[in-house]
């Protein structure tokens, strides 16, 4: 039957037609006669004449001249939020209202509608009877038509004769210009439903969380009922009064033949039941879900609209803003913000702040945005995306090795790493240690600050702040004073600072093959009519070469996958992620940025005011699992993809400390397989190492003058050889491999430290020592004197502390040895003027044994008991402290020469021989220098038949150089 009376009386929904239309005067004044007469006055015709003559004109008017609520929504279509000022209406056209509803409407309001003119002479004289009747006014003769013609051009709440008259006459002329359809959906999209609800849809979502075209009969009786008095008949206040009328309105039903006596009856019976549909985003106590990300849309959505000078009409016009939010992971990431255990500790004073930004790498489509923890309310500070902050090391990759990569750099790059002074200022690395030459992979992994500043110097910094503004980093100050336009920029000292959601963007570059895509978080505006008005055209822009993006991206892949990175703590298994830390160096702002080929994530921590962060030990470990816990969740079920490698891209193994070709001589240790971009490959072969001949002893360059065989080294050569005074206090681990600048200065005068070799035995009363006498060779030259040392410990340096005597002879005896622990002896040569020339080797006498030898200088506690140890007897007895024992016999007029090792160590012996018997161990008497000696025998093919000759041997331990026993003199008859 509804169905039947609806289709009666419809026709096509279409726009007003602007039609000309003849006033009939004749009806017109009878309709008002009767309405006077109604009201108990006759009028005289030309009173109203004269009180038609100010009425509004349907001329610009509008049935939907309203408030209507903007929508938001999120990257699959669905409601977000809804943004509305005074009223919150959503309009619908006719087709989505259900027939209950339209039913309802006229059975409580106007059951003429479909059959007058815009206004009914039998309900007002209805209304008349009835009112009279019953002594005050209990029923209104306004149809639907006229209620509209007074929401939409007259002030319903003046109660007048003028105000009636007028209200008449504009129904009738709406009648003549619009449809019924139009009418009677204009006037539900207009009608106030109470809670806020404007409109029959808002109404239908308010209280029972469905769409205007689903409302059952029961739903569209209650809501037809609260119309007139919409406090009176709430469902939610006052219940009972709403089922009541709900009830009235279902026997108006009856009459007009909509539904049955019987289903009327069946239907009073059904209970009210309310849906719980959310009238804004705020969830459980004061937290807003999407907030952050719904503030950055509305400020995005009134630049793109240009309604800065009215925001207002964000949220009257009735836009629907389609928006690239993913609720789930903006979801996940509220619930990691919402949760204080997440975070390090503030200080009393105020909260330690966060925000993040999770970005797909490819698009710049924003899809969650965290601008603070946990957030209470709407507009506040989004951190995110309106703080900018200093970026610690982070702001590397963005303003250094990109713009140096794409000028022909490499990770394998080799930039020296101390510090340089530039003017006043000293650049420094966090951890204050220096590696030396280093590749700029080895830079980005450590974070390496000097190597930073030296690549922004070589690329010029100029250069590097463009780059980074083609990377979207809006903040950069380029001009006046202060500016950036200086090396503090490498890293990250600016004038203001940048936003996480630029960071994201611009590490977006180098995800997505250098092209850039600015961060973007609306993908279309409509208008209430449907009509699109913005469509997001992704503003994409060549930045880089793709070599140089895929460059940077392996280069932090580092960061993260390697041992001794920064970042290692965010490694997500089986998925390659790179990604950079940023610590500024008053520890008060911390960062980690990074990205796979599908996302990007930007975590910034710090307070709002910018002071010291005292309960965060690194970047790494505070940003760090934030970053992970996002990336891991964002990446659930999604391919694993590794960063496309560009066909321009090429390995090359290089030298490490030169970033050219390996040489013959780099060590197998230096040589790694780098990338680079094609056009730039190494071509010329490293000089950084050489092969060059050192004295064992000295560990200086060998001379002429130095015994026995040079030691043949591969040694570092630098540009400029490492000096102390380049950076006092600030020596690069690597300069200990760097060729030695003097030559062999210890054996200037023939005799070096420990060719003074010292000898001696230890007697004994018993167990106790009681004494030792030491024995060395005589140091030639004038006015030569001997320091006699003692210690407790192996390795001493002799000093004034440690000495016991001052002798011109070569020998001493040590009456009081130290009894609790070893007595250690060194001497030392001085020349006529004090100098020390030379010192001898260590030798040792136990307080508690008879064996005594040569120490090898190692300390106590590696040093290994000799096999020779006995326990001392019970008489007094001595022992000297050499160990090797030689021995030479004649074969066909060679000497062969034998002798034992003193241990087991790797030893190598150095031969000398004299025609006294006094073997001085120098240069004049060595034989056998022109190769190292190992074995324990040696044939002098040199003697000559006929003479004596006296041989002597030093043993030299080869771990350390030190010389550690010598052997006894053995005489030959040639």
């Amino acid at each position: 039957m509804a169905e039947s009376n609806r289709a009666r009386h419809t026709e096509t929904t279409k726009k007003p037609k602007k039609k000309k239309y003849k006033i009939h005067w004749l009806r017109i004044i009878l309709c008002i006669l009767l309405v006077l007469t109604l009201v108990g006055g006759g009028v005289a015709f030309g009173v109203i004449k004269a009180m038609l003559e100010d009425i509004p004109s349907l001329d610009g008017a509008s049935l939907d001249d309203y408030e209507v609520t903007s929508y938001i929504l999120d990257k699959d279509g669905n409601y977000v939020d809804k943004l509305h000022a005074g009223e919150y209406r959503v309009p619908v056209d006719y087709k989505d209202i259900s027939p209950n509803m339209i039913n309802a409407l006229t059975a409580i309001e106007d059951q003429r509608f479909w059959k007058h003119k815009g206004v009914d002479p039998i309900r007002i004289g209805g209304a008349l009877v009835a009112n009279i009747k019953a002594g005050r006014t209990v029923q209104g003769g306004s149809t639907i038509t006229q209620q509209l013609a007074g929401m939409v051009l007259l002030d319903r709440q003046e109660k007048s004769y003028t105000r009636k008259l007028q209200e008449a006459v504009i129904a009738m002329q709406l009648e003549q210009r619009y449809s019924k359809e139009e009418i009677i959906t204009a006037y539900l999209n207009r009608s106030f439903f109470g809670n806020n609800a404007y409109g029959v849809q808002a109404a239908a979502e308010t209280f029972f969380n469905k769409s205007a075209k689903d409302l059952t009969i029961t739903e569209s009786a209650l809501l037809a009922g609260m119309i007139q008095n919409p406090s009176k008949w709430s469902p939610i206040n006052k219940p009972e009064n709403a089922k009541s009328r709900r009830n009235v309105v279902l026997n108006q039903m009856v009459e007009i033949g909509a539904i049955s006596e019987s289903d009327c009856a069946r239907y009073k019976e059904e209970p009210i039941v309310l849906g719980e549909f959310k009238s804004s985003n705020k969830t459980d106590g004061n937290f807003y879900a999407n907030q952050s990300f719904i503030d950055h849309v509305i400020n995005e959505a009134i630049d793109i609209l240009d309604i800065k000078d009215n925001p207002r009409l964000l949220y009257t016009d009735g836009y629907v803003i389609y928006t690239t939010l993913d609720t789930r992971l903006q979801s996940y990431m509220e619930s990691i913000y919402n949760d204080d255990s997440q975070f390090p500790a503030g200080d009393s004073q105020s909260i330690l702040q966060s925000a993040a930004v999770l970005m797909e790498s490819k698009t710049g489509a924003v899809r969650g945005i965290m601008g603070g923890r946990n957030q209470t309310g709407t507009r506040n500070l989004n951190r995110a995306t309106q703080s900018v902050r200093q970026p610690g090391s982070s702001i590397k990759p963005i303003i250094v090795y990109g713009p140096a990569f794409e000028m022909g750099m490499s990770p394998g790059t080799v930039i020296d790493d101390y510090p340089k002074t530039y003017g006043r200022h000293v650049f420094k690395n966090y951890d204050h240690k220096y590696r030396g030459l280093m590749t700029i992979r080895e830079a980005i992994k450590n974070s390496t600050n000097t190597v930073a500043v030296k690549t922004m110097e070589q690329v010029g910094v100029e250069n590097c702040i463009k780059f980074a503004q083609n990377l979207g980093i809006t903040s950069l100050v380029s001009e006046g004073n202060p500016n950036d336009l200086n090396l503090s920029s490498a890293l990250g000292g600016l004038t203001q600072g940048v936003s996480p959601l630029e960071m994201a963007g611009a590490y977006g570059a180098f995800a997505n093959n250098g092209i850039y895509n600015k961060p973007y978080v609306i993908t279309k505006i409509t208008d209430k009519n449907g009509r699109t008005l913005y469509e997001h055209q992704t503003e994409s822009q060549a930045v880089m070469k793709e070599e140089t993006a895929y460059m940077i991206a392996n280069a932090m892949v580092s960061v993260v996958s390697e041992s001794g990175g920064t970042g290692t703590m965010v490694a997500l298994s089986g998925r390659q992620v790179a990604g950079k830390t940023g610590t500024t160096t008053d520890n008060k702002d911390y960062w980690f940025v990074g990205f796979t080929p599908q996302y990007v994530t930007t975590v910034w921590m710090g307070y709002d005011q910018p002071r010291e962060v005292r309960s965060i030990g690194s970047a790494g470990r505070s940003c760090g699992p934030i970053f992970k816990k996002i990336m891991a969740y964002a990446h659930e079920g999604l391919p694993t993809e590794n960063f496309p490698r560009p066909s321009g891209i090429v390995s090359q193994t290089i030298d490490t400390k030169s970033g050219l070709l390996p040489s013959e001589y780099t060590p197998a240790e230096y040589q790694k397989s780098e990338i680079f971009n094609k056009e730039f490959v190494p071509k010329e072969t490293s000089e950084a190492w050489a092969l060059v001949e050192i004295d064992p002893l000295s560990g200086e360059l060998f001379t002429n003058k130095c015994p026995g065989a040079p030691e043949t080294k591969v040694v570092l050569r630098r540009a400029i050889p490492w000096q102390e005074n380049i950076a006092p206090g600030f020596t690069p681990a690597d300069a200990s491999l760097e060729e030695p600048t003097a030559e062999c200065t210890i054996h200037a005068n023939g005799i070096a430290v420990g060719d003074l070799f010292l000898t001696g035995s230890g007697k004994y009363s018993g167990e106790k020592l009681a004494s030792v006498e030491l024995f060395w060779q005589e140091y030639t030259g004038d006015g030569v004197s001997y320091e006699v040392h003692r210690a407790n410990h192996s390795g001493f340096t002799p000093d004034g502390s440690t000495r016991i005597s001052n002798t011109s002879g070569t020998s001493f005896t040590d009456r009081s040895p130290l009894q609790e622990d070893r007595s250690i002896y060194k001497v030392v040569v001085l020349d006529a003027n004090g100098n020390r020339m030379a010192t001898s080797n260590e030798v040792a006498a136990s307080a508690k044994t008879s064996v005594n030898q040569p120490t090898d200088n190692k300390p106590d506690d590696t040093k290994q008991p000799s096999n020779n140890d006995n326990k001392p007897s019970e008489s007094e007895g001595e022992k000297p402290f050499s160990n090797v024992t030689l021995v030479a016999s004649v074969n066909s007029g060679n000497i062969v020469l034998s002798w034992n090792a003193p241990g087991n160590g790797d030893y190598q012996y150095y031969i000398f021989r004299s025609e006294n018997s006094t073997v001085a161990a120098n240069s004049l008497n060595q034989i056998g220098a022109s190769s190292a000696i190992t074995t324990t025998s040696y044939s002098d093919t040199a003697a000559e038949s006929g003479k004596t000759y006296y041989y002597k041997i030093l043993v030299v331990d080869r771990s350390n150089n030190e010389q550690i026993a010598s052997s006894n003199t053995v005489q030959v008859n040639n």
